[in-house]
């Protein structure tokens, strides 16, 4: 039934071409004689829906309506446990998700449409009164579980803190990280391991627990391991295999002790210790160390570079193979004739770790680094803002997403409006920002855009922002295809390119013009932009399909990379110009693509929903964050072997990479920004 008064609702105002933003009013419905008698007949159907016994009545809320029957779904999804973004008013797709949600615990049609029987349920149907998701006072002894949001959370998360289960911030939100220490927990004290805190958890957790601490865990597992596999060497994270090394090493090897603090006999510390060959084979940073050696001389042939390590005790200094390997790679007093290659090695790999967790007013989309120290974090219709952070992770400015059309060059618009940014790329010199807005707000805007449309609809075309990043003003506007997604900005800075969601072109913007000058098309639902070095070619991914596009900047002329796999998202291209990465949303796998061939190489299963990418500043590392999966995901991009999964607060969508601090930024739908080392 409630299907059916949605389907109702649709056609009566699906022809109406100035639709009003939210939730219909009935005296909205009367201003007009050709309305009339859409709403008796609506009216007729409500009653005839009460006569079925469903109890307050309320219009079906959809995506894209805003209000405050908005607000009011919102709050009430938030205290169940199912909603955990701003209340906005606006029913974007956290509303829809919660929504759905919603409906599936509660049996109904998960359509992610709040209609009358949603409504009822919500509100006070007997299937929302029995759901465990109901919030819980303080003196309840109920279930606490994964989506919850309640200060008991918040208790729990504090007490499993001193415990040291959990390592998270304690936002009272029960995500992903607290479902993970309450299951160690449970393993810990001989309770069933199911991540949910019924009352014999609860009781444990407070008693303090009757198992070990992974502290605890952690110093006796250190105690009772391999002597070998516990050197200094394997905790520096080297690997230990290898063969054909007493082929590739030269009769000696050196290695210099690590230089002690600035008071000793500096000189005498760094004097060589030479050991044999057969020494050298024999341990393993040593081992290790050639190994590295000669994986940089694989993967980065063209580049010459000094390398050191050093595990405490242990200093080696080596050079890679030079440029275009026109001499052997040469060690300190030492020749390297092997060849690289055959080692097959990979080099050791740090492990991420949480360093700082942002919040605030936020919705982050997408997190973009300036490469001067600013992150631009664009938080879409739902705080109609960008929000702007330096290196120490403190809030510089937000900005409002508020513009003046005509002063902007476009007379038609009269007032102020609204947009709603999605994306972000920098000019070179970090100097501009240009964001696109996924739609706008105001008089004249009545068409908007979604997630679900095509070129025939008519929707609105939106606009892109440039921002000076000196003083964060708003200094042009420029007009686009319909919901503009992706940003790329071309090396030599000369185009900025657009994809255009809705109507499945790419907008290619004259900077020095400040205007568009071209429309590409595509296919459906373009998003991801990869430009080349040389400013000659752009890569996009198609959504709605399995290509990825390559446009000519010369001549606009399209030639495609195809069946690259399920609905490609995000693009990265790596250092060297030869390895195409994209992530297929539709497969859960990010795919490795020789440019050279245009064939895919390998791909890497990362998560569920993998969404955006970021390549490390050399290329030999991808970070990717995985949307549904509530995760990001580290790979080796020389081998496509994932090297480490964390987790990451719910909805993570965005991604940056920081070269000088070595740190990973990602954006959660949800209301975060995290950074980790990477």
């Amino acid at each position: 039934m409630e299907s059916l008064s949605y389907l109702y609702y649709s056609l009566v105002f699906e022809a109406d071409t100035d639709p009003p933003h939210g939730t219909i009013s009935l005296p909205n419905f009367l201003r007009s004689a050709q309305l009339r008698l859409a709403s008796m007949a609506w009216l007729v159907l409500a009653i005839g829906l009460f006569s079925l016994s469903l109890q307050n009545i309320a219009l079906a809320l959809k995506t894209g309506d805003r209000g405050s029957e908005v607000e009011t779904l919102q709050t009430t999804l938030k205290t169940k446990g199912y909603f955990n973004g701003p209340i906005t008013g606006y029913y974007g797709p956290i509303t829809t998700e919660a929504v759905q949600q919603f409906q599936q615990v509660n049996q109904l049609d998960a359509d992610g449409i709040a209609g009358p029987a949603t409504q009822a349920s919500l509100y006070g149907g007997e299937a929302a009164k029995n759901t465990i998701n109901t919030p819980l006072n303080p003196q309840s002894e109920g279930l606490l579980k994964y989506g919850q949001n309640n200060s008991q959370v918040r208790q729990i998360q504090e007490q499993l803190q001193q415990l040291g289960y959990f390592q998270g911030p304690t936002s009272g939100y029960y995500g992903t990280l607290t479902e993970t220490a309450v299951k160690a927990f449970q393993q810990s004290n001989g309770l069933t391991a199911d991540g949910v805190v019924g009352p014999e958890t609860r009781r444990q957790i407070a008693a303090g627990g009757q198992g070990e601490t992974p502290a605890a865990q952690a110093a006796n597992a250190a105690e009772t391991a391999n002597p070998e596999a516990n050197s200094p060497f394997q905790m520096e994270g080297f690997t230990t295999g290898g063969s054909g090394l007493e082929e590739a090493l030269a009769p000696t090897t050196t290695l210099k002790p690590q230089p002690p603090g600035p008071d000793a006999d500096w000189e005498a510390a760094t004097r060589p210790q030479t050991i044999s060959s057969q020494a050298a084979i024999a341990t393993p940073f040593a081992r290790a160390s050639q190994r590295f050696i000669a994986q940089i001389a694989e993967e980065q042939p063209n580049i010459g570079l000094a390398v050191s390590f050093s595990n405490g005790s242990q200093r080696f200094t080596a050079d890679t193979v030079p440029p275009n390997r026109a001499t052997p790679a040469t060690f300190r007093q030492t020749s390297f004739t092997g060849e690289p290659q055959t080692f097959n090695a990979t080099a050791p790999a740090r492990e991420m770790a949480h360093r700082k967790t942002i919040y605030g007013d936020i919705a982050p989309k997408s997190i973009v680094h300036s490469g001067q120290g600013l992150f631009f974090a664009q938080n879409m219709m739902y705080n109609h803002s960008i929000t702007v952070y330096d290196r120490n992770y403190n809030l510089v400015k937000t900005i409002a997403d508020t513009v003046d059309l005509q002063k902007y060059g476009y007379p038609q618009y009269a007032g102020i409006y609204r947009g709603s940014p999605v994306e972000a790329s920098f000019s070179h010199s970090g100097q501009y920002a240009w964001v696109s807005n996924y739609q706008m707000y105001g008089t004249g805007f009545n068409h908007p855009g979604s997630d679900q449309c095509t070129p025939t609809q008519g929707t609105d075309s939106s606009f892109l922002y440039r921002i000076n990043t000196q003083n964060f003003a708003i200094e042009q506007v420029i007009r686009v295809g319909s919901v503009p997604k992706f940003v790329a900005t071309t090396p030599d800075d000369r185009y900025v390119l657009v994809t255009n969601w809705c109507t499945d072109d790419l907008s290619v913007v004259d900077v020095s013009q400040g205007r568009e000058i071209k429309r590409v098309k595509l296919g459906r639902y373009p998003r991801g932009i990869v430009v080349d070095t040389r400013s000659e070619t752009a890569y996009i991914a198609v959504m709605g399909s399995q290509h990825i596009a390559k446009v000519n900047l010369g001549t606009f002329e399209v030639g495609w990379l195809r069946d690259v796999g399920r609905s490609p998202r995000h693009l990265n291209l790596d250092p060297t110009g030869r390895y195409l990465y994209s992530s297929l949303n539709g497969e859960s796998q990010v795919a490795k693509i020789d440019l050279a061939s245009g064939k895919v190489i390998a791909k890497a299963r990362t998560g569920n929903a993998p969404r955006s990418m970021i390549l490390s500043e050399t290329g030999e590392f991808l970070y990717v964050v995985n949307y549904h999966s509530n995760t990001m995901t580290k790979v080796r991009t020389a081998t496509m072997e994932v090297m480490q999964t964390v987790s990451v607060n719910d909805k993570p969508i965005g991604i940056t990479y920081d070269a000088e601090r070595g740190e990973v930024w990602v954006s959660c739908y949800s209301g975060s920004i995290m950074i980790f080392s990477a």
